[in-house]
């Protein structure tokens, strides 16, 4: 279940295992937010879980279990600045810094199934998720997920829905992956 605050800036989520709280920008992508920090953030979300746990003491007799704690930062900023697009370069500080020991980077993009002309919606997507990275024992991998997501039409079977979805995976990994010459 996930419930959010009238104006759209705290939610709070729950599920057997878990309970979240979040805080969210709701300001335009570039304007500045008045986010006051982790330690109040942390603050905010006891007194909502203790409040949670209260209830569900007095409602079930018995303090619920939580099995995971979740923590993640999400963020947009515009790349446009008047008339001059920043480079990443201009963003990532470790993209320049020869002393860091990236040992992965990731990239990831979405397509249509199909092709769309102006205004058409959507029917499908493949989003796409490739990144450079190590395994056991200190091996380079490069990883990749593909995953498929089409509606199936009114009259239309969902075989031919399901081939279009593979028929674009396979597009895109032929496009983005050079075979090895094995």
């Amino acid at each position: 279940m996930l419930l959010r605050s009238s104006d759209g800036r705290y939610s709070v989520q729950l599920q057997n295992d878990r309970f979240a709280f979040g805080w969210h920008r709701t300001e335009p992508i570039g304007e500045p937010a008045q986010y006051d920090g982790f330690e109040s953030h942390k603050e905010a979300w006891s007194e909502v879980l203790d409040s949670l746990e209260h209830w569900h003491t007095n409602r079930f007799n018995q303090k619920p279990k939580y099995r995971l704690v979740e923590l993640s930062y999400s963020n947009a900023a515009p790349l446009a600045t008047g008339d001059r697009t920043k480079k990443l370069s201009e963003i990532f500080t470790f993209i320049q810094v020869k002393s860091r020991s990236v040992i992965a980077f990731n990239t990831g993009w979405v397509e249509s199934i199909l092709p769309l002309a102006p205004g058409e919606p959507v029917k499908g997507t493949v989003s796409t998720q490739v990144a450079l990275g190590t395994a056991p024992p200190a091996q380079p991998v490069l990883t990749f997920t593909f995953s498929g997501l089409a509606a199936v039409a009114e009259g239309e079977e969902s075989e031919h829905i399901l081939d279009l979805v593979h028929t674009k995976i396979r597009e895109i990994y032929a496009a983005a992956i050079i075979p090895d010459g094995d």
